[in-house]
């Protein structure tokens, strides 16, 4: 490979990495998104504001299964029949819920209940 030729593949991949960079170039509809990490035995971030129809995406990035379980019987559930008999949110999956109406929405782990117990009861709150 010539001298210039490394020049030009460098300078393709700088550009690429500075178009991905651009906000929704790659990925538009992950700006109309929201994303919680669940990690360990916390949800990341601790509370979250967005605006009514928002898609938010949960990720267990820990090693435990765990769910997302409103608190409010119905409305939403990742895993209704965790832990047992199962399934749960196991690790490296996701999950999503639009949340339509304007409200506080919290939520806690079926399978670590404790989760909640140490402050780390989690809202949504969604602005109109």
């Amino acid at each position: 490979m010539t001298q210039r030729h490394r020049r030009v593949c460098l300078l393709g991949v700088a550009g690429a990495v500075a178009l991905a960079l651009v906000p929704g170039w790659l990925a538009p509809a992950a700006a109309a998104g929201a994303s919680v990490s669940i990690v360990d035995f916390a949800y990341a971030p601790a509370s979250l504001s967005v605006s009514a129809g928002t898609t938010v995406v949960w990720t267990n990035t820990g090693n435990a299964p765990h769910s997302v379980t409103s608190d409010v019987v119905g409305q939403f559930d990742s895993s209704p029949n965790c832990p047992s008999p199962g399934p749960c949110l196991s690790p490296g999956e996701m999950v999503t819920h639009t949340f339509s109406a304007a409200g506080t929405f919290t939520y806690h782990c079926r399978v670590h209940p404790s989760m909640a117990d140490r402050g780390r009861l989690a809202p949504v709150t969604l602005t109109s």
